[in-house]
């Protein structure tokens, strides 16, 4: 018996099915910028001629949470780290006061908080906690949005796709996914990157890897900071160690290198020089929890307080091969 090849009908889409789609992208965005909101800041200063004045800031705030007193909101640490004070504006206009929580320098995230008593019962109907995705999967060539303040200015919108979702960004202490699009960056550009189902999956960051990625918008890979989040969110430090470093590989293996992380670099009078930690070291675990990437290192960080005395383990390589080493510090909170 004869099967009948399927009839494939190529048909271009009309303006209207065009703007169509472009709407249907527009209420996409729209209901993800329900859990979005202006944080501004003020400073007050003094002029050269003794005039007092006030300067003011603003940046996207993010809603990701609410513990029943506050709500609470993810924004930009660099804005709010030495004002006198702020406020953060909702997407239906109103305004109420907010407070900073806690921050990490390393990402220049914080999170601030807003009472639920400054808030009416009109603005809760009207804003929502937003909606994280996961990153992890993620390809290049997959279409996405940025919302907030895309392009430089307040409520605005673009629209591209992500051009690499593999590059890493070494952090003090930790390590990062980036995920950078083929949107133009513009000047006080910031907000997150949302998918077409209108989930968070990167939070737009200052931060760029090289000198040819300046120019491009590019996001901090959600599933990477969820933790850091939460742990902003529970009114918790981030302690420093000041280590960079790289899991080492199994090619470095198989040359006598030890499984753990390999010392990039110690920032300088941080808890890490202090105990004697050394760039070329290799350690391998914290507290007696093995380590063997940076996210790992991260982790086990997030789980100790400031001012904690901790031993960490590792291996030195001396004339003789590599030994194994011991270190004795006190964490800190990087200011």
């Amino acid at each position: 018996e004869d099967v009948q090849e399927p009839i494939i009908v190529e048909a271009e889409l009309t303006l209207t099915e065009y703007e169509k789609l472009y709407q249907e992208m527009r209420n996409v965005a729209k209901e993800a910028s329900k859990s979005l909101v202006t944080v501004t800041a003020v400073s007050n200063d003094v002029d050269w001629f003794n005039e007092a004045y006030e300067n003011l800031g603003q940046a996207t705030g993010m809603i990701i949470g609410n513990n029943g007193v506050e709500l609470l909101i993810l924004t930009r640490y660099e804005l709010v780290e030495n004002c006198d004070g702020m406020n953060v504006s909702f997407v239906n206009a109103a305004i109420a006061p907010a407070v900073l929580k806690k921050y990490d320098v390393t990402t220049g995230l914080a999170v601030i908080s807003v009472n639920l008593s400054d808030i009416s019962a009109e603005t809760m109907e009207n804003i929502s906690q937003a909606k994280l995705g996961r990153s992890i999967a993620l390809e290049a060539g997959t279409p996405v949005m940025a919302v907030g303040r895309a392009d430089g200015s307040i409520d605005s919108l673009m629209k591209g796709t992500l051009t690499s979702t593999h590059n890493k960004l070494s952090a003090v202490d930790a390590e990062y996914t980036v995920l950078v699009t083929d949107m133009t960056k513009n000047a006080g550009a910031d907000g997150v990157l949302i998918n077409f189902k209108g989930e968070v999956i990167g939070i737009l960051q200052e931060r760029h890897l090289s000198a040819a990625m300046q120019n491009v918008l590019s996001a901090y890979a959600i599933s990477d900071i969820k933790s850091l989040m939460e742990h902003l969110s529970n009114n918790q430090d981030v302690t420093y160690l000041g280590v960079k470093g790289i899991s080492v590989t199994l090619e470095a293996q198989k040359e006598g290198v030890p499984t753990g992380v390999y010392v990039t670099e110690v920032e300088m009078d941080s808890p890490a020089m202090l105990g004697g930690i050394q760039i070329g070291d290799v350690i391998q675990a914290i507290n007696g929890q093995k380590v063997t990437n940076m996210c790992e290192v991260a982790a086990v960080l997030q789980r100790l307080s400031d001012k904690q005395n901790i031993s960490l383990e590792g291996q030195r390589l001396t004339k003789d091969g590599y030994k194994k080493i011991n270190y004795q510090t006190a964490l800190s909170v990087l200011e």
